[in-house]
């Protein structure tokens, strides 16, 4: 596992909005709530997805890792329904970013293909056009992984 979006050692937004920032986290975001959920310590997934040493800087650490996981949480209960609604942010952009973070989590498999970006939106559209997903301001972020887990 790996930093998949630099943090640069600041703590996670606290807009009562989506922001542009928590677009370019949301990796993060699923990743810290992946590890939250299977019992990590808090230590081990600072060091290992914040990229920082909680050894040599337990305060700044802990502050990052608490900003990030109620970001997370806040993102799964409250965000998702404004991303839904959002005019500048559609449902296949959301989809793609949790298929997108599944498959960096290996939760899925890597796809054989230069342009993962292209191929997910495309499964994206297939599985909508199909009426396995819909836009619905009620699914969950856990929810939809589910589903895209069935499906890869």
């Amino acid at each position: 596992m790996g930093n998949i979006a630099l943090i640069n050692m600041e703590l996670a937004p606290t807009a009562s909005i989506i922001t542009a920032e928590d677009r370019r986290l949301f990796p993060i975001y699923i990743q810290i709530l992946d590890l939250d959920s299977a019992g990590k310590c808090w230590k081990e997934t600072s060091r290992k997805l914040l990229a920082i040493d909680p050894d040599e800087n337990a305060e700044m650490a802990r502050r990052l890792y608490d900003s990030y996981l109620v970001r997370a949480k806040w993102m799964c209960e409250t965000g998702i329904k404004t991303i839904c609604s959002d005019k500048n942010a559609s449902f296949e952009h959301w989809v793609v970013h949790i298929l997108k973070s599944a498959i960096v989590a290996g939760k899925i498999l890597k796809p054989e293909t230069q342009n993962i970006d292209q191929w997910a939106h495309k499964e994206v559209r297939r599985l909508t056009d199909q009426n396995i997903l819909q836009p619905d301001p009620n699914l969950s972020q856990k929810a939809c992984e589910k589903i895209l887990l069935k499906q890869f």
